[in-house]
């Protein structure tokens, strides 16, 4: 199992609880708490309450599937962000970067994820794919040529272009933060 603890100043009591609760956090005990996935509706998440050290600790298993892992990340930096609390995540390492670098649920959590979305898209050209656009629909299917990222985010890998074989030639698609899946077919 992966933790990580949020530090905060302030006493915050009930406050934490509602704040918890306002994200979908399900009260277990006094001062435990779980996040339900959105994936396959089983347990993610494990939060825990300790007042007299001001800390939440975040507790989370080790092979989640990195949508999972994206809904632990944006709820312990929400919380964190809210309460404006400290957070020690060196319980909660996921790998590394391209240098070696650790990475975990929030430190480097940007370049880990652009790390491994460029291995993942590599992988996938020659393959069959759909092209989706921003709001999920799909936009093209074909095999992939090749993809470009928008220069402008460095923050987070977003496509703005892919270029697929299809039954009409070789075309290339632009359009803000496209996304490409493989279909499994060949």
């Amino acid at each position: 199992m992966l933790s990580t603890t949020i530090f905060y100043k302030e006493k915050l009591g009930l406050n934490l609880k509602e704040i918890f609760n306002s994200h979908k956090l399900v009260q277990n005990s006094d001062h435990s708490f779980s996040y339900i996935s959105t994936e396959n509706k089983s347990e993610l998440v494990v939060a825990t309450i300790s007042p007299i050290k001001n800390t939440a600790t975040f507790t989370f298993g080790g092979n989640l599937s990195f949508k999972e892992y994206e809904q632990v990340h944006n709820l312990i930096t929400t919380i964190s962000q809210e309460i404006k609390g400290v957070i020690d995540d060196s319980n909660s390492l996921l790998g590394y970067l391209e240098n070696g670098e650790p990475a975990y649920i929030v430190k480097n959590w940007n370049s880990w994820t652009i790390f491994l979305n460029r291995a993942k898209h590599i992988s996938m050209e020659g393959q069959k794919v759909r092209i989706l656009n921003e709001d999920g629909n799909e936009i093209a299917t074909g095999l992939l040529v090749g993809y470009e990222v928008d220069p402008s985010s460095e923050a987070q890998f977003s496509i703005s272009s892919c270029t697929l074989v299809t039954t009409f030639g070789e075309r290339t698609f632009s359009g803000s933060q496209l996304s490409i899946e493989p279909t499994g077919e060949w």
